[in-house]
């Protein structure tokens, strides 16, 4: 018996809609795709029950391994910020929340016209304060504590919290690669680290240290400890 012809047909673009109708409606149930979960020094933000959640993160510069700089974000939409007020609310734009009342020490919008997306447009914490999101660009450096960092920014991230969550500070002791060739006797600032061929442990301080190697040329603002002959003997 032959196969009797359907009853009936779509045109393509409707039946290119009804196959994709089953995947827009799972999309929507999920992270968006602007939606990313990033490490901000102590805490992780992203997504919460398939919704944007309010993160700070602090951004580096163009070429990525500069000097990082700092702004508050709230991942919220214009259009949470304009339903909250044509309910009568008062939008907190540092929070995400919809408030009856504004706290003295919140900024809060009143008027639809302010509702908009992105970052505040309003002062920067402090550098030392403030976390931040790392591009996922490989420059390893290795840092005073004796773990490899994948770049110069992640290792300024590392240094925002340590497990007590009190800051600290990492000094760079390969600005070139990652650490194999070291060994860390103390991670604390202003201590010893000593490198892994067996010469004079050097003291780190607050700031970046490079270990050259013999005949390696020291980089701009990096400078090496320096042993005259017959020193220390």
């Amino acid at each position: 018996m032959a196969l009797g012809r359907p009853l009936f047909t779509l045109p393509l673009p409707l039946l290119a809609l009804a196959l994709l109708l089953p995947h827009l409606a799972s999309s929507q149930e999920s992270c968006p795709a602007d939606c990313m979960t990033f490490y901000d020094g102590c805490n992780t933000c992203g997504c919460q029950d398939g919704q944007l959640t309010h993160c700070t993160e602090m951004f580096c510069e163009d070429d990525e391994l500069g000097e990082a700089k700092c702004t508050t974000w709230t991942f919220t939409s214009a259009k949470d910020c304009s339903t909250c007020i044509d309910k009568g609310g008062l939008w907190n734009d540092q929070d995400g929340k919809c408030l009856k009342e504004c706290p003295a020490s919140a900024e809060c919008v009143s008027d639809i016209s302010d509702c908009a997306e992105g970052p505040p447009s309003g002062g920067r914490p402090s550098l030392d304060d403030c976390p931040r999101a790392c591009p996922t660009v490989w420059k390893p450096v290795c840092g005073s504590d004796g773990k490899t960092y994948s770049n110069k920014c992640a290792l300024t991230t590392a240094r925002q919290c340590d497990k007590t969550g009190k800051l600290k500070t990492l000094a760079i002791i390969d600005p070139t690669g990652p650490c194999e060739d070291y060994s860390v006797s103390s991670v604390r600032d202003g201590e010893s680290a000593e490198e892994g061929n067996g010469s004079d442990a050097v003291t780190l301080g607050p700031q970046e240290v490079h270990i050259a190697t013999e005949g390696e040329p020291e980089e701009p603002g990096v400078h090496s400890p320096v042993v005259e002959e017959g020193e220390g003997e």
